[in-house]
């Protein structure tokens, strides 16, 4: 047996990104009892939005409560964001624009306070 290899006995764990394999470290924690949402946490995937029915409830009231689930999670927008590849020089831009526009946020909500404006 090497070094490092899971123990013949016990079954490979399930590869939770299809044909992607498990770093070894993650596979020792995934052995040792980790269920397979904290592993793809710690990887930094996250976890699929999941709305469980309740007895009783409409759909549109389950649908209601995954597209609040979803706009929290903000998978949506981070979807759009990665739809096309987007060059290192225009995320620094796009940094620099949103630091600017909460700037000017914050100044112009203390000068109100203040009540300069």
């Amino acid at each position: 047996m090497r070094l490092g290899a899971p123990p013949k006995a016990m079954p490979r764990p399930p590869t939770p990104c299809g044909t992607r394999k498990l770093p070894m470290a993650l596979t020792s924690l995934y052995r040792n009892g980790y269920n397979e949402d904290e592993l793809n946490t710690w990887k930094g995937v996250g976890t699929l939005a999941r709305v469980i029915i309740e007895e009783g409830e409409s759909f549109e009231s389950a649908l209601k409560r995954f597209n609040k689930q979803i706009q929290a999670d903000k998978l949506l927008s981070e979807l759009r964001r990665r739809r096309y590849y987007e060059p290192p020089s225009v995320i620094r831009k796009r940094k620099k624009a949103a630091k600017l526009r909460k700037s000017r946020r914050t100044t112009l909500k203390a000068l109100r306070a203040a009540g300069l404006l």
